[in-house]
């Protein structure tokens, strides 16, 4: 689980470390920075996820890098990285890039897993640091040899593995760089496919982490299977992977959510919503019904309702609102029916981050106190913006971060420091947390 975001140099954000917790309100005023951290989850999803940067520029949809570099600075390299909990380790990831000149450039990747190893990038320079404690424990349980599954030896020694340094012939990120190993019981050594220029092989010891797979079986069947994994090849695509599955909701299209849309297959939410109607027909599909999760908060916020994804006759999709039995025009739904049941779907897609930007909008108290209880019992991580008293009235003292900016246009982050003294103090002064927020009195 991912618990902490940091962020330099990106549009508002100069250096902002943000400690994460399973549900996370972003409050405070207007243009204070709360959006922009969305886009920086948003960034970073993009970036993780290229196959080739020197076909990619991430910042068009912003007018080019000057307009979300801090300052309009082009000189300066954007930050963004995360620690996360894998298993038992204590993991870090940091990727420096750029778009000066309108060329997107990855500058630094470094990849840190406590304890064990630290892998960076740089230029056409690659290091690794493996923790001598570490590399003691694996040399006292390997007394052969190692080859790899390509042939070969691999290199044990003590010294070339607290330290190694090559330069080499083609930048690639991490992600991309292939990986050979041996494994032996908990661990496993091996080589990156990084072409070195003096020819000689980095080798990497890695503990093993267990991830389930999908397999496929026949023509549309899958099953779940264990597969163990090299501790820090997942950890270089964990980017990707912590990433590519997030789901941000922000200015959700109506319209198009009730329009009828060409059936696909798809598994992740669109930030418009407007895939609904295709997501929910393949968990429908999948799950052979609608989760009772969906149908139980619907009934609970909207009465006697049903939903069922629903073909047309040329081919369509669309999703089928029942009120007491009776069929509704998906034109004639609420926009907040929509809504919460875009957000009861992300939930049911059980992606590793939700963010959700202006969760208010649309929605009545009393469904926003539902939501805010499904996505607080929910498997994801959330991140979720607002401007409402409502909201913060939901919420508990520590799930709050605050935004502010200071006087040179710098996003300032606060958490409450001691919730206990906050509740304590609020209820001595007889008032809302939503009001000691405004008051500015618990920050």
């Amino acid at each position: 689980m991912i618990y902490e975001f940091r962020v330099q140099n990106f549009k508002s954000l100069k250096d902002v470390k943000i400690k994460l917790r399973k549900f996370n309100l972003l409050v405070g005023r207007n243009a204070t920075g709360k959006t922009n951290v969305i886009d920086a989850f948003k960034l970073l999803k993009d970036v993780s996820w290229t196959h080739d940067p020197s076909f990619f520029n991430p910042f068009f949809k912003w007018g080019g890098y000057q307009n979300v570099v801090w300052r309009g600075w082009e000189e300066l390299p954007i930050m963004l990285g995360y620690k996360a909990k894998v298993e038992d380790y204590d993991v870090s990831y940091e990727v420096y890039f750029t778009g000066y000149g309108g060329k997107f450039e990855i500058l630094r990747e470094s990849i840190d897993v406590s304890g064990v190893v630290n892998v960076t990038m740089e230029g056409n320079k690659l290091t690794i640091k493996h923790r001598p404690k570490f590399v003691e424990e694996v040399l006292n349980r390997v007394k052969e040899p190692i080859f790899t599954p390509v042939g070969g030896k691999i290199s044990i020694s003590k010294d070339l593995l607290i330290f190694q340094e090559y330069e080499i012939q083609e930048r690639k990120t991490l992600r991309r760089s292939g990986w050979s190993a041996t494994y032996s019981e908990n661990f496993a050594i091996g080589t990156l496919h990084i072409p070195t220029k003096s020819g000689e092989v980095p080798v990497i010891i890695s503990p093993t982490v267990k991830e389930k797979i999908r397999v496929r079986y026949g023509f549309d069947k899958f099953k779940e299977e264990m597969h163990f994994e090299p501790l820090i090849t997942y950890v270089a695509s964990s980017a990707s992977k912590l990433m590519h599955p997030t789901i941000i909701l922000r200015q959700l299209n109506f319209e198009a959510i009730a329009t009828p849309q060409l059936v696909k297959k798809e598994i992740v939410l669109t930030e418009d919503g407007s895939n609904l109607a295709n997501v929910l027909h393949t968990i429908y599909t999948e799950k052979g019904g609608i989760p009772r999760r969906i149908e139980r908060v619907l009934r609970a916020i909207f009465g006697n309702v049903e939903v069922r994804p629903k073909i047309t006759e040329d081919g369509r999709v669309f999703i089928q609102v029942y009120e007491n039995g009776y069929p509704l025009l998906p034109r004639n739904v609420s926009d907040g029916f929509w809504k919460v049941l875009t957000i009861l779907t992300a939930i049911e897609l059980n992606p590793s981050i939700i963010l959700i930007d202006e969760l208010e909008n649309s929605l009545h108290p009393e469904a926003i106190e539902y939501i805010v209880n499904e996505l607080k019992n929910s498997n994801s991580v959330v991140i979720a913006t607002t401007h409402s008293p409502a909201v913060v009235d939901i919420v508990s003292p520590e799930d709050l971060i605050l935004f502010e900016k200071d006087k040179d246009g710098k996003t300032i982050v606060k958490r409450v420091k001691d919730a206990s003294k906050v509740r304590k103090w609020l209820a001595e002064h007889g008032i809302t947390l939503s009001e000691g927020w405004l008051y500015g009195e618990i920050f």
